[in-house]
């Protein structure tokens, strides 16, 4: 249910974005600081690069995070068969 409640309020807030976004269609200056160049664009592509430039920077992210909780899951049952397997190979009785 909890789930369901998160991905609504994503859903929404998406939407809210979205509609700001669409609703900015005046051209402005962009600036390319690095490059040195410049030249207009209306307003709601900029923001929609941008939105999806934070979409996969957050992806990114995530799929790092994931990554490495892989990775350690992996290892911790490796540790947990070779401790398995060292008390299967102990005699009954020795403590």
């Amino acid at each position: 249910m909890l789930r369901i409640v998160g991905i609504a309020g994503y859903g929404i807030l998406a939407l809210l974005i979205l509609a700001f976004i669409f609703s900015n269609r005046e051209a402005v200056s962009v600036e390319f600081w690095p490059l040195g160049s410049s030249g207009e664009m209306p307003l709601y592509i900029l923001l929609c690069v941008m939105f999806v430039a934070g979409l996969l920077l957050g992806l990114l992210h995530s799929a790092s995070v994931w990554a490495a909780m892989r990775t350690k899951l992996k290892r911790s049952e490796r540790a947990v068969n070779q401790l398995e397997k060292e008390l299967a190979a102990r005699p009954v009785g020795v403590k």
